[in-house]
């Protein structure tokens, strides 16, 4: 667990399932081929259409994705389910300076929802964007990337790893 200069944690680790916890905001790296086939993405599109939906109906096209982000409030108003572009194939390779544009504007846009009354627990998947068994992030990179924004935005960010 990575810990800023202060005493406030920035990221937590936390044992459970993201789709299942008490987060209000969760991201997920999502290729840009409006693919949701594998892992989280395919649990999502599963439990949340309206995030699949979202991919779909994005107003950039394929090659205009990267850096940025969609979602989707659920279907009960209580999550909203952003889809960070950073990998240009499905399962392809993670672009690191893509995933920060893409997670600073996920932070903007909660920002705006927590000014409108919308509470705003972050949550992540535990190596989001990462296939540690076949090397296409690093989670070390990937974790500074998190960490950069937390200190930024004054947020603690969840990550979720079911052991």
């Amino acid at each position: 667990m990575a810990v800023n200069r202060g005493c406030k944690r920035m990221i937590e680790l936390v044992k459970g399932n993201l789709l299942l916890s008490n987060c209000t905001i969760i991201a997920q790296v999502m290729n840009c081929r409006c693919k949701m086939n594998f892992g989280l993405a395919k649990q999502v599109k599963s439990l949340y259409p309206e995030v699949y939906q979202a991919d779909l109906n994005f107003k950039y096209q394929k090659d205009q994705k990267l850096g940025k982000c969609s979602f989707a409030l659920s279907e009960d108003g209580k999550k909203v389910i952003f889809n960070l572009y950073a990998q240009d194939e499905e399962e392809g390779q993670l672009h690191y300076d893509a995933l920060e544009k893409a997670f600073e504007n996920m932070m903007l846009i909660a920002n705006k929802l927590e000014l409108k009354g919308f509470p705003t627990k972050i949550g992540v998947p535990y190596f989001i964007g990462c296939t540690p068994d076949d090397g296409n992030g690093s989670w070390k990179l990937v974790n500074n990337v998190l960490e950069k924004m937390a200190r930024r935005y004054n947020r603690t960010i969840y990550t979720y790893r079911s052991f």
